[in-house]
């Protein structure tokens, strides 16, 4: 049985996540299961439903969800982690609100390796844009950093 995993959000600015990685953005009509089964494809991988990550926004009586695919090929090594970023409401990461779905890729995945991923992502047709985004920008990084 795998163990339950924690979320937590916190409003720290100066919050540095211990899990260090790749994110890829994604924007366009793409379903998310499709891309998810492209990516399996492409990486050879085998990303399947792991729990959303639900958080409380200001003003709504109940959480929102957000989907979230996962991969990991043992356990303690990198995940491979593919996020929904919008609903039809609200956005995980509004500073990324330009992107339907991110992508964490493992920290030991080399530049090369990251623009071929993107790359491959951009054939499919419904996908708009695709970009490398840099992580240590982004202010509501947490919102994406799993406590196993």
């Amino acid at each position: 049985m795998q163990a339950k995993r924690k979320y937590y959000i916190i409003d720290d600015d100066e919050f540095i996540p211990e899990e260090k990685f790749h994110l890829i953005g994604i924007s366009g009509t793409v379903r998310f299961y499709k891309l998810c089964y492209h990516l399996n494809h492409f990486l050879d991988i085998d990303l399947s439903m792991d729990e959303p990550i639900n958080i409380s926004i200001p003003g709504k009586k109940s959480n929102v969800s957000f989907l979230r695919l996962s991969y990991t090929k043992m356990p303690g090594q990198h995940r491979f982690e593919v996020i929904i970023n919008k609903t039809s409401s609200d956005v995980l990461v509004k500073q990324l609100k330009s992107y339907d779905i991110l992508c964490k890729l493992p920290f030991d995945f080399s530049s090369d390796e990251i623009k071929k991923i993107c790359s491959k992502i951009k054939q499919l047709k419904e996908v708009i844009l695709v970009n490398h985004v840099n992580v240590e920008t982004i202010k509501e990084i947490h919102k994406l950093c799993v406590l196993q």
